[in-house]
């Protein structure tokens, strides 16, 4: 069977848009909201001012954690792909973030 997830994993913006209902852009706006937000927060936690090996490594950390979910596109830009373990999960998301 052919989930939420596995539809939205595929497809681009105006697609995933009309697949999520009258509210898709709404929420696709409110989830990188969400992300942006939350690499300002990283940011503001280690400003670039701030060099040192723990910093470095923090980076590090992140990045190859990242590339877990990064691919890049035909055009050389970054895509991030999320996971989410079941289909409820991904709806509560979208929900929580609209």
């Amino acid at each position: 069977m052919i989930t939420l997830k596995d539809k939205l994993s595929h497809i681009n913006y105006t697609q995933a848009c009309k697949l999520l209902g009258p509210e898709g852009k709404k929420l696709i706006m409110a989830g990188a909201q969400l992300l942006g937000a939350a690499f300002s927060f990283i940011g503001e936690m280690f400003p670039s001012e701030q060099k040192s090996e723990e910093i470095d490594d923090l980076a590090e950390t992140l990045k190859v954690k990242l590339s877990d979910c990064m691919e890049k596109d035909e055009a050389g830009r970054l895509k991030m792909i999320f996971t989410f373990p079941d289909e409820s999960l991904s709806i509560k998301v979208m929900k929580s973030s609209a």
